[in-house]
């Protein structure tokens, strides 16, 4: 049995690497889809190292659009983050 290359196996997703990718860039779509930008997220997270980059990078420009899709308050709202950066706490 011969082996096959990377390019042969991965040949399904090279095939729909620039459909997804084009439609994840298409700004109308995104907002149109009504998607927010944690779900984009948490698909980029899902995706890891194993996603093209064509795919990663339209993602992220996929939720910058989807701040959009976020619905407006008249209230005022602060947000605060921090980062843990020890473990033992």
């Amino acid at each position: 049995m011969a082996t096959t290359g990377r390019s042969e196996i991965n040949s399904p997703l090279l095939i729909l690497t620039e459909p997804v990718g084009s439609r994840l860039a298409n700004a109308d779509a995104v907002k149109r889809a009504r998607v927010f930008p944690y779900q984009l997220l948490m698909a980029f997270k899902a995706a890891g190292g194993d996603v093209l980059n064509l795919i990663r990078d339209a993602l992220q420009d996929a939720m910058e659009v989807a701040t959009e899709n976020v619905p407006r308050t008249s209230a005022t709202a602060t947000s605060a983050m921090t980062s843990r950066l020890d473990s033992n706490c």
